[in-house]
């Protein structure tokens, strides 16, 4: 197999790995005429022969080899204010939001994951390699990153046990008091205290397509010209703790010149609450204040679900939501979409971007998190991003487990507008 390789190598790198590849299969391929029926055809094994399948035919082998371009982002020379960090199927994607960044006068960055895991982890896929890489960027760039946007799904099962390949980017998954859950924080908590020192968000998308149609949201609504004038809070029945007052202590923040909506379940029952939270969505609502239950796909009592993200319609005046319960941040779980990545994601409206949690806490050790966050981006003269402020608002709590799992889903740079 390899032996003959030598003398027959041709010129291009293309046929070369070509020749090497099928060298690779005769040499190793399994000679056993009957494997185990539970062994599936591969590399190793070619479904038990040691012949060389035939061109375009399915043997479990890769779909393509390449040459490997290498890179250099180690390196002190490189400037980014923001870093996309893609799969390398969405890069192609991301064109539009990066001349809109740069039109705003960000320097930006786009960096195939894969080249991540090559220059710090010596080629393996690892959570540690990408932080590993923030962390030198921090340090030795000349313009060290304030922004870091993760394009692609990650999920809780990196290894594709369950078929689905959808960890294209992956999350790193932390214990907290009550369960193992995903943290985007992580990767820029490089100080180990729960808040991170750059903006971190996530496109939690699977496909080329949902890249192409969330970055169009993203610019859309950025060019739009349209300015902020109005909120919704929300508030759950008070089971176990009193949610109106909590919404009530938060609006005491709010300018007054923000028109402000409010759809109390105590006052207007689940039914009327939820009709009025889909109506002022599609009318086009700024702002939108979740606290209450919930879980990974819904709010309590369906006041809204991930059902109902495709069926909303205010494609020209996408809200920004800012969710105070547990759990509907969550993107890692493949086989259940996530209320806040539904609404990213929904086609024809939702959201421009969702903040989070992939946890379950204690609404009391959230309230200072939510309240920092709609107080900073609601103020009169605010310069800070969404982003920025989602970053600040987790040194509001001294909670690590409300640090850790709130989850901003869209591009930290991203202003309300």
């Amino acid at each position: 197999g390899l032996a003959n390789l030598r003398d027959n190598i041709t010129v291009t790198y293309q046929a070369q790995l070509d020749q090497t590849a099928q060298g690779l299969i005769s040499a190793f391929a399994e000679t056993n005429p009957s494997p185990p029926s539970n062994v599936p055809a591969g590399l190793f094994t070619n479904g038990g022969s040691t012949t060389v399948p035939a061109p375009g035919v399915n043997a479990g082998l890769a779909a393509a080899i390449t040459v490997n371009e290498p890179s250099s982002w180690h390196l002190g020379a490189n400037a980014a204010d923001e870093v996309m960090i893609a799969a390398n199927e969405f890069i192609p994607s991301l064109g539009p939001l990066q001349s809109l960044r740069q039109s705003q006068g960000l320097k930006v960055a786009i960096v195939n994951v894969e080249d991540i895991y090559d220059e710090f982890n010596f080629g393996n896929k690892s959570p540690q390699a990408i932080r590993d890489f923030l962390a030198r960027a921090t340090k030795a760039w000349a313009t060290p990153p304030r922004f870091v946007l993760l394009v692609g799904e990650g999920t809780y099962d990196p290894r594709d046990y369950l078929g689905l390949g959808q960890d294209y980017v992956p999350t790193k998954l932390v214990d907290s008091a009550t369960l193992e859950t995903a943290s985007d924080n992580w990767f820029a908590d490089l100080n180990g205290t729960g808040v991170p020192t750059m903006a971190v968000g996530r496109l939690p998308v699977i496909s080329a397509a949902e890249a192409n149609s969330v970055v169009a949201k993203i610019v859309g609504y950025e060019t739009s010209g349209a300015t902020f004038q109005n909120a919704l809070f929300v508030a759950d029945a008070a089971i176990e703790t009193n949610f109106a007052a909590q919404n009530k202590a938060i609006l005491a923040l709010v300018p007054p010149s923000i028109k402000v909506a409010q759809a109390n379940v105590d006052d207007l029952g689940e039914t009327q609450a939820r009709t009025a939270i889909l109506d002022a969505i599609n009318a086009g609502t700024d702002l939108v204040e979740y606290s209450g239950h919930g879980t990974i796909d819904y709010w309590r009592g369906n006041l809204l679900t991930s059902a109902d993200a495709p069926t909303l319609t205010n494609a020209t005046r996408l809200s920004v939501f800012a969710i105070m319960n547990c759990l509907n941040g969550v993107f890692q779980e493949p086989l259940l979409e996530g209320l806040g990545e539904a609404l990213l994601k929904a086609p024809n409206g939702g959201a421009v971007a969702v903040w989070a949690s992939s946890g379950t806490t204690l609404p009391s050790a959230q309230q200072g998190l939510v309240t920092s966050f709609i107080s900073t981006v609601t103020s009169p003269g605010n310069t800070r991003t969404l982003g920025e402020a989602a970053m600040a608002a987790t040194a509001a709590t001294s909670d690590l487990d409300v640090r850790r799992t709130w989850i901003f889903l869209g591009d930290p740079a991203t202003r309300l507008r």
